[in-house]
């Protein structure tokens, strides 16, 4: 994870060949039921979701096999919505919708992934029933080569098109305007001796890149400015109906403003770039040329596609890879710990006084393991949190969304709540989206859980990324009333605050890495 002052994204450090798997299975899905009729009465105009919104998988995901099996019975209802929080690759990348380079494979390690098993009969004795998802996490993996130092995107499709962002179209669309320009010069000097070697003629001499720089520059600052919400009176226009042209009127502005915009935004700037993209073009074309061998009956036209200028357009833009320097002076490895199995015992009592039978040398589960040696006060992985003012929308969820026999007739919490941070006098609850929700609870009181004993316990704790250059937004978030945090929430709709797990002592490679959760337990 790299980047300072707030704004960071993924990158890779060393190169990475096609189908290079990054990070598999790091961290569980974690199954979520929305309801979308329930409502809050802490802030009740802002969107709480919101934030969440923007991170977790939806249908397209295939999550659940009970939900893809149709076994949850809220179909008939448009309320009830199927997600699931992915840490780490599914929340943390950003988009680029025109050159993502990561994709996405479902778990294929022989899990009966079965995220309702904590509510079913054959395992009311589990006592760990409901504590964790039993579903792995996502196989995310590189679709093509990539560079180290360079940043590793993920494709959102249709999600992030609400954000205003350009779309894969309009990366082509802008490239179509680029063509018609490259194509200006073709058409003038037709048939001039040097269009068949690549010295092209200059498109300047049509349309010169100031003229365009300054034309693009200024369209796009009219498309940016928000037109009145009066856009059409009613005086003088009986002739036809005015909420037929109302509507109307509105799609063409929503055209103009939302999409024309994105495309505009994509041109180039100066007009450096436009020569650059010009040349780029060309070197692209002459290179897919030579790799190709058309059948007789289709000919290669000759002059770039739409799509080599979009890929031109693509490279002249993007910067250039970081170096191993610039990583490890701003960047934050997320690879110091992995899942795996944990050897820490079950409690030898529950809260509730209940002994648990462990002869059979049941653990935990699963845990986080050092993937290499920790050094004592070093930072082991960043704990990024997304905050929800109201924990009472993660509660209370209806049984009769299930289907299966023998239900349960309690109301339960959504299983999340376990991974996230909270205290039971507030409402507020923040939960990781890193894969620091493998890291195990481990209790240094003697007697009470095994892990404790024997000297070992806990050998790391968290601590508020307030003083830290990759999040700067904690230390404010830190001084906010609740009431200054709703406010926020309510206008910016993005993470507040931030903390880091520190290793207390030094840590062994395979050694798992516990926390003390001060905390009642």
């Amino acid at each position: 994870m790299g980047g300072i002052k707030g704004n960071y994204g993924m990158f890779t450090s060393v190169d990475l060949p096609t189908g290079a798997s990054i990070l598999a299975n790091d961290g569980p899905n974690i199954p979520v039921i929305v309801d979308d009729r329930k409502t809050s009465k802490i802030f009740p105009d802002t969107d709480h979701m919101g934030l969440f919104d923007n991170v977790w998988w939806g249908l397209a995901s295939r999550t659940s096999d009970q939900f893809r099996n149709g076994e949850f019975n809220y179909g008939e209802s448009s309320a009830f919505n199927m997600v699931d929080l992915q840490i780490n690759f599914g929340a943390l990348p950003n988009c680029h919708p025109y050159r993502s380079n990561l994709d996405v494979l479902q778990p294929a390690d022989g899990i009966d992934y079965d995220d309702r098993s904590y509510l079913s009969e054959n395992h009311v004795n589990n006592p760990l029933r409901g504590s964790f998802s039993y579903y792995t996490g996502k196989n995310f993996f590189v679709d093509k080569p990539v560079e180290a130092g360079t940043e590793l995107f993920l494709d959102y499709e249709g999600d992030w098109e609400q954000h205003g962002f350009p779309r894969e179209q309009d990366y082509f669309s802008a490239a179509a305007l680029g063509r018609k320009w490259i194509l200006a010069a073709l058409e003038k000097e037709e048939d001039d001796e040097s269009c068949t070697n690549g010295n092209k003629n200059d498109p300047n001499t049509i349309l010169p890149t100031d003229d365009l720089v300054n034309g693009a520059k200024a369209l796009l600052k009219l498309t940016r400015i928000v037109s009145p919400e009066s856009k059409l009176d009613r005086l003088g226009y009986d002739n036809f109906s005015y909420d037929d042209y109302e509507d109307t009127i509105d799609n063409g502005i929503y055209q103009l403003e939302q999409l024309t915009s994105r495309v505009l935004s994509l041109l180039p700037q100066t007009t450096d770039d436009w020569n650059k993209i010009y040349k780029r073009s060309w070197e692209i074309y002459f290179d897919r040329k030579t790799k190709i061998d058309p059948p007789p009956e289709k000919s290669i036209p000759d002059f770039p596609s739409i799509m080599d200028v979009a890929d031109a357009m693509y490279d002249v833009s993007k910067p250039p890879p970081k170096s191993i320097q610039e990583l490890r002076k701003t960047g934050i490895c997320l690879d110091h710990i992995v899942a795996g199995s944990s050897k820490a015992p079950l409690e030898t009592e529950t809260a509730t006084g209940q002994n648990i039978d462990s002869s059979n040398n049941m653990t935990i589960g699963r845990g986080a393991i050092a993937a290499r040696f920790l050094p004592k006060g070093g930072l082991i992985v960043p704990v990024p949190l997304l905050h929800l003012l109201d924990r009472s929308l993660f509660e209370k969820l209806p049984q009769y969304i299930f289907s299966y026999e023998g239900e349960n007739e309690d109301s339960f919490e959504e299983q999340i709540l376990n991974y996230c941070f909270g205290h039971s006098q507030s409402t507020l609850v923040m939960c990781p989206i890193t894969n620091a929700v493998l890291i195990n609870h481990c209790s240094d009181r003697i007697g009470r859980f095994p892990c404790g004993s024997g000297g070992n316990g806990p050998n790391a704790e968290y601590r508020w990324a307030s003083d830290s250059e990759w999040d700067i937004k904690t230390k404010e978030t830190l001084t906010m009333t609740f009431d200054e945090l709703g406010g926020t929430n309510h206008q910016q709709q993005h993470r507040m605050m931030s903390m880091e797990i520190m290793a207390t002592r030094d840590i062994e490679e395979g050694e798992e890495v516990r926390t003390l959760l001060k905390s009642e337990c």
